[in-house]
């Protein structure tokens, strides 16, 4: 165990100097490919802002306007018919939209039911086993600038309900 804790805590640091003594017996201007970088992120960025901005938007829009409450209320029965805990719920929905959401939607879980609670490890669980889609999408989407998209949201979707099932499955 103590090699790995070795290895993770030097590796970045030997990368870094690895790159720059490359660059240097390459010839390269490290310098310069620096801040050619550093302008292409910035033409990458103003693509993908306006994505993030929406996305973001439609967040505040879902949790303000008590939706996520409604959707959650009309769900709750069912999920508990099925053994899926109730208050996990909230986060299934909240993190197709935003992981730091989910984030706070867990640390609600565990002061109400504990870490160590069966809601508590399923909500950690099901953060390991899913991804924000719809952040993952406009970041995708817009920096690759696919305009294709009828399928992805669906795998998507798929694929997020894999992983709350999943996720269940192995705490239950």
């Amino acid at each position: 165990m103590k090699f790995l804790l070795y290895i993770s805590e030097y590796s970045i640091p030997v990368l870094v100097f690895y790159v720059i003594i490359f660059a240097k017996s390459s010839g390269v201007s490290i310098f310069e490919s620096f801040t050619e970088g550093a302008k292409e992120a910035f033409g990458l960025i103003k693509d993908i802002c306006p994505n993030l901005i929406a996305l973001m938007l439609a967040v505040s829009v879902f949790r303000e306007s008590k939706a996520l409450d409604e959707l959650t209320g009309l769900l709750a029965p069912l999920a508990e018919a099925v053994g899926f805990p109730a208050p996990v719920l909230p986060l299934v929905f909240i993190k197709i939209f935003s992981s730091s959401a989910a984030t706070g939607l867990l640390i609600d879980i565990f002061k109400q039911s504990g870490p160590d609670s069966f809601e508590g490890m399923l909500a950690s669980l099901f953060l390991c086993c899913s991804e924000t889609i719809a952040y993952t999408m406009a970041i995708y989407l817009g920096a690759v600038k696919v305009k294709k998209s009828r399928y992805i949201l669906l795998g998507a979707l798929i694929s997020m309900a894999a992983g709350t099932i999943a996720a269940f499955l192995l705490i239950s």
